[in-house]
């Protein structure tokens, strides 16, 4: 297997709450056994897995370190500035980009000159207008952070630090206007998520928001960022989608069934696979692996699911095969097939949302498959 990218957790709490996360409000909690913050022990140790891992590889190898939590801010400027500072001692020319994954709400002047300083790429999550956001990105008072968050892109941009938004699609609320609101906080990166679901849970989390709510939110969206015509704004999922129909791979997670090419490090320094699967049950995250004992190329013996993703991408169900979408879609996202009883052999709990958003990407841009026209 070859790795690319390490989500590393440098803290595991968040000083948010938001309802639907995957870490906190779903099946695992997993994250109630693992340290708070982690040590520079566990860290050296990741950094020399990754080392290991990228001479494996062979000498072009390069590695994305991705901060992540919880969240990573947490851990304090003084703390994360040794962070990266260690990453590129250890890792030289092998580490290709660091990047942090935030909610904005403790940035300030010092984390925006520290990030600028040190070359780190910055996503906020952000999802929509105050009320869109508040409805669910809370703190553990219940208070919504819509303006904090704002608060800490406009520290960002000050100091001359550009910022990616990261969105979970909201089905209560307005695609378009949420992309406005991102375009006049001077945002030109973007992506819209679809919510982490399973065919078990789907019901209770979006069953009153009508058949396929969040095609409705994604077309808003992206009528909305056609319309502008502003090729200095980049939203990932359409940019990709886009790409996928004139023949290119997909370039994530959302769609096409790729190789699953990263990993996740928690603060005890276990290695784990996509954190969305802790939507679908306990446990299925785990390895039994840990930096300080084990190497990335032995996911085979310490998780099949996993391994199978890396190696060779999870089997689609006979419905999803036989699907006219396959070549794009590849079933979605792998956690979203999940069901009790038959696993992952399903299509995406969001195929319907899927199919209609590709229906209208196509009548609007007049864009197709060209494997199909082969």
């Amino acid at each position: 297997m070859s790795v690319n990218a390490v989500v590393i957790k440098i803290a595991s709490r968040c000083n948010l709450n938001c309802s639907y996360c995957y870490m906190y409000n779903h099946a695992d909690q997993s994250y109630l056994r693992q340290p708070k913050i982690m040590s520079e022990s566990v860290y050296t140790a990741a950094m020399e897995t990754m080392l290991n891992h990228s001479k494996q590889q062979g000498t072009h190898h390069k590695f994305a370190l991705i901060m992540h939590g919880g969240e990573p801010t947490l851990v304090g400027v003084r703390r994360f500035r040794w962070f990266v500072e260690t990453a590129r001692s250890i890792l030289g020319e092998r580490l290709m980009l660091v990047a942090i994954q935030t909610n904005a709400l403790l940035l300030n002047p010092n984390w925006a000159q520290l990030f600028q300083e040190l070359e780190v790429t910055v996503s906020v999550s952000l999802d929509g207008t105050a009320e869109q956001h508040d409805a669910f990105r809370v703190d553990h008072q219940g208070k919504g952070s819509h303006q904090r968050t704002v608060n800490g892109i406009d520290v960002l941009h000050e100091q001359g630090v550009q910022t990616r938004i990261i969105c979970v699609a909201n089905p209560a609320a307005r695609g378009d206007l949420t992309y406005q609101h991102f375009r006049q906080l001077g945002i030109t990166k973007m992506d819209f998520l679809f919510p982490d679901i399973t065919h078990d849970t789907k019901q209770a989390w979006y069953g009153s928001y009508g058949e396929t709510p969040v095609a409705d939110f994604m077309i808003q969206a992206f009528d909305a960022w056609l319309d502008e015509d502003n090729r200095d704004v980049k939203v990932r999922i359409f940019y990709n989608l886009l790409r996928s129909f004139m023949g290119d791979s997909p370039g994530s997670e959302a769609f096409g069934n790729p190789l699953l090419n990263y990993l996740i490090v928690n603060t005890d320094g276990a290695i784990e696979g996509t954190d969305a699967l802790r939507v679908c049950d306990e446990g299925l995250v785990d390895t039994g692996l840990n930096v300080l004992s084990n190497e990335f190329d032995q996911l085979a013996q310490g998780n099949s699911l996993l391994f199978q993703a890396s190696e060779a991408g999870l089997p689609l169900c006979a419905k999803c095969q036989a699907c006219s979408e396959v070549a794009i879609c590849g079933g979605g996202q792998f956690p979203h097939r999940y069901r009790k009883g038959s696993g992952f052999d399903n299509p995406s709990a969001w195929c319907d949302d899927i199919k209609k958003l590709f229906h209208h990407v196509r009548n609007r841009t007049g864009l197709f498959d060209v494997r199909k026209s082969a």
